[in-house]
């Protein structure tokens, strides 16, 4: 099987799960639309923030050195998945130390004790959440692609069905919210280890193997916390420019954007076991398999993701209005920003393997850093003057600045031959087409017409195929794929 039709047939059950994840999230949109204020969507969101630091902190570069040591060590990968089990544990310790501190974060964040009930169940979360990301790794691990989809999708409907019971119906707010999804989560938890991940651990704690891994993890815990300060610090500048009401815009555009990060996940997750396999499995001295087949994958990664982002971003007023109420409405302009910085986060994953091959994790300290300070500069600037639309620019410029300097770095360990100058343009036209319509209706610059959403809509369509990043080949071979994996 070719690497295209293995990538594509990986990525369809991976983001079949989250898809459908994502679809069931947004099923829950119109009732907390409706049952929570903007501002209070606004503290759901920056408490989603404050855990993610947490986590990323917590996490250590694990998931990434689980991965590596994984296939690199074939013969003991029982031994590496269960010394990474057991680093996970033991990071619950300073994970629940917060908890002591919730009532003093509630102050830090939004200057009153009323969240602390929040704070303390979103502190508790993060424990559940290092054991879910390490759960759910197994199965992409081991190729178990259906298996995480189901994992996904008990998730999902344990979310959706206690969110709407305690959110909805019983009125419990962002406590409900947050309460529903420690629930779910620990559920899943506890369903993944009894009936799958356990049977692969060994059972056998490997000094050797844990010293390499956070030896190699390590440069990366500022790498994940740079990295969060490009995704979403935003919020907290927001929280102190601005109110809890645009943090609730903001986090509206967010949801929005979602396909795009699903598609990403789904893709991250193929991409990068498929090329660990080939690069290893290629006896090649120059590795011409592996190169040519990161070419493949990312040309047809950002042929059809663009297609999506373009299509969610002309229309994302539309959506807003269709699923939220009038007052998250604004929030719409800021879609077509987070689409495509989206876009550029995943784009240097994917172009950027030289950096994980030659295990120099430490570049990616010091570029995160520096596309994080500047993000920082750039909201000090924007957020006080644009608000929640600030935020989104400063975000896609941050996450530019990021490609281009990991894919410049990576291109000195691993050359690979990309069409730089056909990607960029083909990337910053479909932005255009994209943020045109938002940007008009937000600012009323133009009335509108039916037909502009038809050309542009048109246009977005039709530029993957005539930059050649897809093929009507491919797109027939796709659908059948997906037909016979799904269906069939």
């Amino acid at each position: 099987m070719g690497i295209n039709k293995k990538f594509v047939k990986d990525s369809l059950v991976y983001g079949l799960g989250s898809g459908i994840k994502k679809l069931l999230g947004f099923l829950l949109l119109p009732f907390y639309t409706r049952a929570l204020t903007v501002g209070e969507f606004g503290v759901l969101d920056s408490l989603s923030t404050m855990t993610m630091l947490v986590t990323s902190v917590l996490g250590l570069g694990l998931e990434t050195a689980g991965g590596f040591y994984f296939f690199k060590a074939k013969n003991q990968r029982r031994d590496i998945i269960y010394t990474l089990f057991v680093i996970r544990i033991f990071m619950f310790i300073p994970a629940l130390v917060l908890l002591v501190f919730h009532e003093n974060l509630s102050f830090l964040l939004f200057q009153t004790s009323e969240y602390k009930l929040a704070v303390a169940l979103a502190l508790a979360l993060i424990p559940v959440n290092l054991m879910m990301s390490e759960q759910t790794r197994l199965y992409r691990l081991y190729k178990h692609p259906w298996k995480f989809s189901f994992l996904i999708l008990l998730k999902s409907i344990t979310n959706i069905l206690l969110g709407i019971g305690l959110v909805v119906v019983l009125r419990y707010g962002v406590n409900g919210s947050l309460s529903a999804r420690l629930i779910s989560s620990t559920i899943v938890v506890a369903v993944s280890f009894l009936t799958f991940s356990r049977k692969k651990y060994s059972f056998k704690f490997r000094w050797k193997w844990a010293i390499k891994m956070l030896k190699f993890g390590f440069p990366l815990i500022w790498s994940a916390i740079a990295v969060w300060v490009l995704n979403v610090s935003d919020r907290f500048f927001l929280l102190h420019y601005s109110t809890l009401d645009e943090i609730g815009k903001y986090s509206i555009g967010s949801t929005f954007s979602q396909p795009v990060l699903f598609i990403n996940m789904a893709v991250q997750m193929s991409f990068g076991v498929l090329f660990m396999e080939t690069f290893f499995r290629d006896k090649d001295q120059f590795k011409e398999e592996s190169r040519e087949a990161a070419v493949k994958m990312y040309d047809l990664y950002l042929g059809i993701t663009s297609v999506v982002a373009v299509i969610i971003s002309i229309f994302s007023f539309e959506l807003v209005g269709f699923i939220a109420t009038k007052d998250y409405m604004p929030g719409a302009v800021a879609v077509s920003f987070l689409t495509f910085a989206h876009i550029a986060a995943q784009s240097y994953q994917l172009m950027g393997p030289g950096i994980v091959i030659a295990e120099k994790t430490w570049h990616f300290t010091w570029i995160t850093i520096v596309c994080a300070l500047v993000n920082i500069g750039l909201n000090f600037i924007a957020i006080p003057l644009y608000g929640f639309l600030g935020a989104a620019i400063t975000t896609l410029f941050s996450f530019l600045i990021y490609w281009g300097l990991k894919i410049w770095v990576s291109h000195r360990y691993m050359p690979i031959d990309y069409n730089y100058l056909k990607i960029f343009v083909f990337y910053f036209l479909m932005f255009f087409i994209g943020s045109l319509i938002p940007l008009c209706k937000y600012l009323n610059l133009v009335e509108l017409r039916w037909w502009y959403y038809l050309v542009l809509s048109c246009a977005g369509i039709t530029l993957p195929f005539l930059f050649r990043l897809i093929s009507v080949k491919q797109v027939v071979k796709m659908v059948k794929l997906g037909k016979d994996r799904i269906i069939g």
